[in-house]
């Protein structure tokens, strides 16, 4: 996997690095503030105070493709729809700004440079959510970027933008099944036993791992995957975590810092969860959205029950392509984080 993260970046003209929000300042400046974005004047975004338009990101991509790999672009996420261009070429379109996106790109990249496109636009979409919101929907490419090389027969990495595997871990037996999706050949399930297994809760997050290969017609592949045992329940008195009821005590966090908007560092992340964990909570609500995978591995090593949901926040549009649109969003952000 090759990084597109760091400099090299230019926003409407202008060097930027990747991650990155345009509108850093909006929302934490204050009603009478210097430095808060004009509004766009869209009147259904005028009673957020947050600027909302369309950016053109441009780069050089240097590459000399082998004709027996595949070649992909992932972003792990933008604000909000986002098209991709390579060459000149449309490459794809990704509606929402929380959950991760893959366009495949071998048959467009050539040897040498390339140049690489990417319009991205938090205006308000009637088809997306969220369209307005309690919080500010910063704009931007605000999470990493990677191209991923691959032999011609791969574990799929587009598919809902997840990894391609889906993990069901046993709880009363130990033993796991792994579904891996396979691209340009035939899907795989692989079981094991872990032996000795211990349960997860947040007094002892135990998380296993493994590394899952695929061999198909000369072609290899492989994925480290991370997963936990454990049972969730809702019963009529309340939540059930392994067989014991469990009153849950936590916060909600939203991925926003001043000066940085919603382009973190993993580091901001980590101070983020070590303090909600030393604070004494057990639990989390990723509030309103999906946040980084990054969130979730910490949530899941350090010991915090997680409540994820979709961003239906403020507003609702009752057409066909939102209801459309909505199933999509819910399905990638369960097929990204469901392991």
């Amino acid at each position: 996997m090759m990084s597109l993260n760091g400099a090299g970046w230019t926003c409407d003209g202008e060097s930027v690095s990747v991650p990155h929000t345009w509108n850093v300042h909006d929302a934490c400046d204050g009603p009478n503030g210097t430095k808060m974005s004009p509004w766009n004047g869209d009147s259904a975004a005028s009673t957020n105070s947050y600027l909302r338009k369309r950016a053109v990101y441009r780069r050089k991509l240097l590459m000399n493709p082998s004709p027996q790999n595949r070649y992909f672009l992932r972003f792990e996420g933008a604000s909000v729809n986002t098209d991709v261009s390579l060459n000149g070429k449309l490459v794809g379109v990704h509606k929402g700004a929380f959950t991760a996106f893959s366009f495949e790109i071998t048959d467009l990249l050539i040897s040498g440079e390339n140049e690489l496109e990417v319009g991205v636009d938090n205006r308000v979409d009637t088809s997306t959510q969220p369209m307005s919101a309690d919080f500010s929907v910063y704009g931007g490419i605000y999470r990493p970027v990677w191209v991923i090389e691959t032999g011609r027969i791969c574990i799929d990495p587009l598919t809902d933008g997840a990894d391609g595997v889906r993990i069901t871990a046993n709880p009363q037996t130990g033993e796991v099944m792994a579904e891996l999706a396979v691209l340009g050949g035939t899907n795989e399930v692989q079981r094991f036993k872990v032996d000795g297994f211990e349960m997860w809760s947040p007094e002892n997050p135990k998380i296993y791992s493994r590394t899952l290969k695929i061999c198909q017609k000369g072609c290899s592949d492989e994925i480290a995957v991370r997963f936990g045992f454990r049972t969730v329940e809702f019963r009529a008195d309340g939540f059930y975590l392994n067989g014991r009821k469990r009153q849950l005590r936590g916060v909600n966090r939203h991925q926003d810092q001043a000066g940085k908007g919603w382009a973190v560092s993993p580091e901001d992340e980590e101070a983020d969860i070590r303090m909600i964990k030393e604070m004494g909570a057990d639990a989390l609500r990723t509030a309103h959205y999906p946040q980084s995978r990054h969130i979730y591995d910490l949530c899941d090593e350090l010991g915090l029950v997680v409540w994820l949901e979709y961003p239906n926040v403020n507003m609702l549009s009752f057409t066909d392509e939102f209801e459309t649109g909505m199933h999509r969003q819910v399905r990638e952000m369960i097929a990204q984080y469901r392991n």
